[in-house]
């Protein structure tokens, strides 16, 4: 493939890869744009998004896929991500949901982020309205009930 064809194919699509070839970097010389830190299935997800506009991602991957969504500015391809990731993650429990937080914050999925908070509100309101009726007697009658 040539390599110098994709990257100003790539700039057609990410405005933080235009900026970068026409400011003179390193990626401009070269041709070049290294993408070493990803799994080979997220990478191919990319590259599909890029030439066919097609969302070919699996949950597995649907993070990886968001975080190189954000770091080349590609938002149609972070909002389709976005959407996936929420389809494909646990919103009951409370570990994920402050890491999906944390990761909406990080990569700028702010629907996500929205409702990672939502959910962690509702923990929170559940976790108080539990430790509250803690204290409470419960008579054996009503026991029964629960």
């Amino acid at each position: 493939m040539n390599l110098l064809k994709f990257i100003k194919f790539f700039a057609l699509r990410s405005t933080h890869v235009r900026t970068t070839l026409n400011a003179g970097m390193r990626e401009a010389q070269t041709g070049e744009i290294v993408v070493d830190d990803v799994e080979p299935a997220t990478l191919r997800a990319l590259l599909r998004f890029l030439y066919c506009d097609e969302l070919a991602c699996d949950g597995e991957h649907a993070l990886e896929l968001l975080a190189l969504a954000d770091r080349f500015a590609l938002d149609t391809l972070r909002s389709h991500t976005e959407r996936l990731v929420i389809q494909s993650s646990d919103f009951d429990d409370l570990e994920t949901l402050l890491y999906l937080a944390d990761m909406a914050k990080r990569y700028s999925a702010t629907h996500l982020l929205r409702l990672t908070m939502n959910a962690l509100r509702t923990d929170f309101t559940r976790v108080q309205v539990i430790e509250a009726l803690s204290d409470v007697q419960v008579s054996d009658e009503a026991q029964n009930l629960i």
